[in-house]
């Protein structure tokens, strides 16, 4: 039975349906494999928080930054993934780097009209697990790309490392069922997808 559909690219070309100047296929583009090497081994690669602490005092009533900031490194060990989590909310909190945290940090204050942001460290250790091993997770490259552009999303969005780190573990879950190791082969998803 024949529907009308060509038979090949070239037929659909011939026969009008498509138009011989047709956008350029992409370009193939290899997977990409991660190298071990660029793992993040010194702490300048790390995390920090930037917090704005003129925007914090006003909220709290309170003039004294050096309180403000003393509240809030006291109320992060109280459980930094939550608190961190409820700073971001607020508005009043960022990530950075600490290799580039000076040069935020007077970004932010300067977006902000002045106000006086503080830099902190997160602790060395979130829930148990050594902070790099999240971190690593979110900056390290991957095989995929795509995952890599997510993951750049991924630290720099104002949610908690945490968070990112699963994300980053669900994206690679994704791209790695998506590849399949021959051609027409699928394996079954993982749980969760």
């Amino acid at each position: 039975m024949d529907d009308g559909t060509p038979a090949s690219w070239e037929e659909a070309v011939a026969g009008g349906l498509l138009d011989d100047e047709s956008e350029e296929e992409e370009a193939f583009v290899e997977q990409r494999r991660a190298d071990s090497t660029e793992l993040l081994d010194d702490n300048e690669g790390l995390p920090v928080l930037l917090v704005d602490l003129t925007a914090l005092a006003a909220e709290a009533g309170q003039s004294d930054l050096q309180t403000v900031r003393q509240v809030v490194v006291q109320t992060l060990d109280t459980g930094f993934i939550s608190r961190s989590d409820d700073l971001f909310a607020s508005g009043h909190c960022r990530h950075s780097e600490r290799w580039r945290s000076s040069e935020d940090r007077r970004r932010m204050e300067d977006e902000r009209g002045g106000a006086v942001v503080t830099v902190i460290s997160y602790p060395a250790n979130i829930d148990g697990a050594p902070l790099g091993l999240f971190w690593r997770s979110v900056r390290s490259p991957s095989a995929w790309e795509v995952v890599d552009e997510l993951k750049e999303a991924i630290a720099s969005c104002n949610r908690s490392i945490k968070c990112g780190a699963e994300r980053v573990q669900t994206y690679t879950a994704g791209a790695k069922w998506e590849t399949p190791p021959f051609e027409g082969a699928r394996a079954r998803p993982p749980p969760g997808i």
